[in-house]
């Protein structure tokens, strides 16, 4: 497996808060990501952001890691479109619900995805290529390693393996992927809808957990418990959003959890241009939130949920 190579908490902040870079940034004591030298040339937006929530519809979610469906579960495999790769010799270029399978070929010696997407633009997509897969759950990676969903451009997302932590904290942008009634390699997790999540979270949703059959935190128009059919029928052709965290004790450890627009989700990147992380305490919350040397804060404004602010 191709490994990426380390880089510091700075250079990723600088990147997520919109200023201009043309390099991925990484967070500190993790896997960092590839460099993007040809590729990567803007910050994410809030859509970019909402767009790789795992709730997020086929719509909204053309930029997110995960399709809703895929062909069965074949353990060294990539679903693509209706098709699977072969993740040892392919890649999956994705645009929307359509994928192709094109050949797998070794990073450059800058580490430059290039060499991949050269790949891709040789096949016939619908649209612009919006997800570079190299594999789609953990299994598709060496023993040492999880696959990461982690954000490639703005409008665009790409899911790599990158070496696990020794205490099984997440290394992820967005998230270990998963295949539904696969084991999860993040620390206390399980696979809910293509995403490890924290095992047994008792997400707060509308001022109360959620039961067992009704587990989703549907948030459309106002916060209410419900199926996952249900909540994409209450949403209609409208954004169908999922608090699928409430606060730090809700995401696996080395994760945050974060809200854009109604949507929350357990992230390891943080992007204080497009998104607010909730928080219990002052000491859960991150100093990148803030310029400079400003500690930011834990605070509650109204009735809304405490979150990290910067003084």
């Amino acid at each position: 497996m191709d490994n990426p190579p380390r880089m510091s908490w700075p250079m990723r902040i600088l990147l997520s808060s919109a200023f201009a870079v043309a390099i991925m940034i990484g967070v500190a004591c993790r896997t960092p990501l590839p460099r993007l030298s040809a590729f990567a040339q803007s910050a994410p937006d809030a859509s970019d952001v909402v767009a790789a929530l795992p709730s997020a519809t086929a719509a909204t979610a053309k930029s997110a890691a995960v399709t809703t469906l895929r062909p069965p579960f074949k353990p060294g495999t990539i679903a693509c479109g209706d098709g699977l790769c072969d993740a040892k010799q392919e890649i999956c270029c994705r645009s929307g619900e359509d994928g192709a399978c094109a050949m797998r070929v070794p990073l450059d010696e800058s580490d430059s995805l290039a060499p991949l997407l050269e790949k891709c633009s040789e096949k016939e997509l619908g649209s612009s290529l919006d997800n570079l897969a190299l594999c789609d759950d953990s299994s598709d990676c060496e023993a040492n390693e999880v696959c990461c969903a982690a954000w490639m451009s703005s409008g665009a997302s790409r899911q790599m393996c990158f070496h696990a932590s020794v205490d099984g904290s997440n290394v992820c942008d967005y998230g270990e992927l998963c295949v539904e009634g696969q084991p999860c390699k993040t620390h206390g997790t399980t696979c809910v809808r293509g995403k490890c999540r924290l095992t047994n979270a008792q997400i707060v949703c509308g001022g109360q957990p959620c039961p067992s059959e009704k587990p989703m935190c549907c948030a459309v128009d106002s916060e209410q418990c419900a199926t996952l059919d249900a909540c994409r029928k209450r949403a209609g052709r409208n954004f169908m959003g999922e608090v699928a965290c409430s606060g730090p004790s809700t995401c696996p450890r080395g994760s945050f959890c974060t809200q854009a627009y109604a949507s929350t989700a357990c992230q390891g990147l943080v992007d204080a241009a497009n998104t607010r992380i909730r928080c219990d305490r002052d000491s859960d919350c991150p100093s990148a939130v803030c310029s400079g040397q400003v500690r930011p804060r834990c605070a509650k404004a109204g009735n809304e949920p405490k979150f990290c602010t910067c003084p």
